[in-house]
């Protein structure tokens, strides 16, 4: 599990906030996914013999 280090009163400000919406969520994994494709791309691809 992720940690996050905040001031208290952020953290209380964080607590406050509603859950994502299902649209959020989806936004956000398709965001992830595009960027797992670009770096996984970026990876040097080896070929020993």
């Amino acid at each position: 599990m992720l940690q996050l280090v905040v001031h208290p009163d952020t953290a209380a400000k964080l607590a406050k906030l509603p859950p994502w919406t299902p649209e959020q969520q989806a936004r956000w994994d398709q965001m992830i996914d595009e960027k797992r494709k670009v770096y996984f791309a970026k990876r040097r691809h080896r070929q020993l013999c």
